[in-house]
């Protein structure tokens, strides 16, 4: 019997596109930088403000869960905690409409020189896999993993509109990288990537059926968290480098 809620899916979805219509059209009324902008970077513009909710919305939620609960993250041995009738729920259905919402931004605007392929599989994959997991019911501690790291969207967000706004050169827009950094390499990588390593010794001795969706997702969102850990490091260096040269002109 399936668990999953087609109108709470709906409702998020529906949230996320008002959202990202609404903040197009307030750009377009009240922002000459915006009116300014190419068409893709104001669809950037929209989806930005999305994830900056998406992300705090999220994590709202979800911090309070795992810390209260958070030695039950690692009791199963395997994908197993349901999450139907959880305080874990609701961040899913608020994860997965942004992720279905943010899927048609993309595709609207799609240009594969500025890394929108990655983004898209990473859409793709965990709107899949937050449905396979409200429908069976299971995967809390997944949930939790997965919802956690996402406190580093708000700051990607603000990142873009500092650099967007001429800011790239202040030390406001360093510390943003600089946490952003800290919080991919060790929530990202180290808790998110790790976490599914240990699940993946338990789970490939039990050999459950059910559990080959979510390896195979998690895979892939391990694969595509690396690259972005790369690319996020190169960067980091570049500005940091350009900053301290520029103080040394001074």
């Amino acid at each position: 019997m399936s668990h999953f809620s087609l109108s709470c899916a709906i409702s998020a979805f529906v949230g996320f596109q008002s959202l990202f219509w609404a903040s197009k059209m307030l750009a377009f009324r009240f922002s000459k930088k915006y009116r300014t902008l190419t068409p893709y970077d104001q669809n950037q513009w929209a989806q930005f403000v999305c994830s900056f909710v998406k992300g705090t919305l999220v994590c709202a939620k979800i911090y309070p869960v795992v810390w209260l609960y958070w030695p039950k993250v690692f009791e199963f041995d395997s994908f197993d905690g349901g999450i139907k009738g959880t305080a874990v729920e609701q961040p899913l259905y608020v994860f997965l409409g942004y992720a279905l919402s943010d899927t048609i931004s993309v595709i609207s605007q799609f240009d594969h020189r500025k890394g929108d392929a990655p983004m898209l599989i990473h859409h793709i994959i965990t709107a899949g896999g937050w449905m396979y997991l409200l429908m069976v019911d299971f995967g809390r501690d997944i949930a939790c993993v997965a919802c956690m790291v996402e406190i580093s969207t708000p700051l990607l967000a603000v990142r873009w509109f500092m650099a967007l706004f001429d800011l790239k050169t202040g030390p406001l827009y360093v510390i943003n990288g600089l946490l952003i950094l800290i919080m991919w390499w060790v929530l990202r990588v180290f808790l998110y990537v790790g976490f599914f390593g240990y699940k993946l010794y338990y789970v490939m001795t039990l050999s459950v059926p059910r559990d080959i969706p979510i390896v195979v997702a998690w895979t892939v969102g391990s694969a595509l968290q690396l690259f972005w850990a790369y690319k996020l490091t190169v960067g980091f260096v570049k500005v940091a480098n350009k900053t301290l040269s520029q103080r040394k002109e001074k």
